[in-house]
């Protein structure tokens, strides 16, 4: 697709550094988008990807075999 940033690196590095986002939401007004916000982008994504794969994998078992 034309304007997809799948796969494309941000020619100045990632602009979405953790610091500047979790000021950005009022972390009195919204607390618990505050914390998530830190949560979301200082995750790993290899952890996150590995996990989402072991349940895609789980659900193909699951659904795959042969009902006795």
């Amino acid at each position: 697709m034309a304007g997809d940033r799948a796969d494309v690196a941000y020619p100045d590095g990632n602009p979405y550094h953790p610091e500047q986002i979790t000021q950005a939401v009022d972390a009195d007004r919204y607390p618990l988008t505050a914390r998530m916000v830190g949560d979301l982008f200082t995750a790993d994504p290899d952890a996150d990807f590995g996990h989402g794969l072991r349940i895609v994998l789980a659900g193909v078992d699951a659904t795959a075999r042969p009902k006795v």
